[in-house]
């Protein structure tokens, strides 16, 4: 009952809205697992690799990215340094997703794309430059040096799980390589349908 004698009940309210939001949570979880299973036939792990430095945006993209694929690992390092060591030591299983933020201590984001793309063992790895940078030069640099998308990072957290949802998508359907120029940047300013 969200009205009490003609009064609101704020308590209700609250309680019905955790309740909404919850089963909105189990929904998207349910028809994500459907959708991958649906376009791959299997139900798809993903290897997530995040470089990015500032602890509140890789708690926010860790949460997103939950929501959006919880069938996915993420391996978060504070820098690019600490990422390119690992993937140089690592012999385990490669990432299937690199997520670069660009402005980062000890090895920036185009420091980490370029070695990336010269490494034969990685070139095949699609980069994504997610970053609050928004100038045409670092577009640019990032288009001519073998990134495949370039996003600025969502400020809210729905457009976030969007534009994750839109990127694994790609993923998923192979159709992150080969990226035209007019369709490299990703906008974080998409409408929610």
């Amino acid at each position: 009952m969200l009205f009490i004698n003609g009064n609101f009940n704020f308590i209700s309210a609250a309680l019905f809205l955790s309740w909404a939001l919850l089963i909105i949570k189990k929904v998207i979880n349910f028809l994500t697992a459907l959708l991958l299973f649906y376009n791959t036939g299997r139900p798809m792990y993903l290897n997530i690799y995040l470089a990015e430095d500032d602890p509140d945006d890789k708690e926010f993209f860790k949460d997103s990215l939950k929501l959006v694929h919880p069938r996915s690992n993420l391996f978060p390092f504070d820098d690019g340094e600490q990422l390119m060591n690992h993937l140089k030591k690592s012999t385990g299983i490669p990432p299937d997703i690199i997520f670069l933020d660009i402005n980062m201590p000890r090895k920036n984001g185009k420091e980490c794309l370029v070695e990336i793309r010269k490494d034969h063992t990685f070139k095949h790895i699609p980069v994504i430059m997610f970053t609050t940078s928004v100038t045409e030069s670092d577009v640019a640099f990032a288009f001519q040096k073998g990134a495949n998308l370039f996003v600025n990072k969502p400020a809210s957290f729905l457009l976030q799980m969007e534009v994750l949802r839109q990127i694994l998508s790609l993923h998923i359907n192979r159709q992150l390589f080969n990226t035209a120029r007019q369709h490299f940047v990703l906008p974080s300013s998409l409408k929610l349908a």
